[in-house]
């Protein structure tokens, strides 16, 4: 099962569904593009590597170090960059882990258009039950810096 975040006016759709033996089913979902995969926790954990790019996104670094989703051996890498008030996702995919990057497609929006969505799949794949086999345990102080940072970053009012 997986989880749609759905708001008006939303730009992206991104759903992280119930890790497995190592793998979390992924959904990017944006006008036309569509992004579909599993992820690999070897030999990164991509979902760490997405909240530690949602809390330096949120705590003002402009552009963040990627994400890269290891499909073994396909790759899929995201990373984040921040203007003023405008944010890009930026997807690029190689066909093996350290091959060269080709930029599949870009995103931009606002905060909550591009990180919101994200964060929210983030917070609901934190409900998820799952042993350590499935996949690592987030670390709840992790989770809590990236709450807070979100929610004092929708406390300042949109310029745009």
């Amino acid at each position: 099962m997986l989880f749609a975040i759905k708001m008006k006016n939303q730009k992206i759709i991104f759903e992280l569904g119930q890790p497995h033996a190592g793998w979390v089913p992924v959904k990017l979902h944006h006008l036309k593009h569509n992004f579909q995969f599993e992820g690999s926790v070897v030999p990164n954990n991509p979902i760490e590597e997405l909240m530690s790019a949602i809390i330096l996104i949120c705590d003002g670094v402009t552009k963040t170090s990627q994400i890269t989703w290891n499909l073994e051996p396909y790759c899929y890498y995201f990373q984040f960059e921040k203007d003023d008030d405008n944010y890009m996702l930026s997807v690029s995919e190689s066909d093996d882990f350290q091959g060269p990057q080709k930029l599949t497609h870009k995103i931009k929006g606002t905060f909550d258009q591009i990180i919101l969505p994200i964060y929210r799949a983030l917070r609901n794949f934190e409900t998820y039950e799952f042993s350590d086999r499935a996949w690592p345990e987030i670390k709840k102080e992790r989770s809590m810096k990236m709450k807070l940072l979100v929610k004092d970053k929708q406390k300042v009012p949109n310029k745009n």
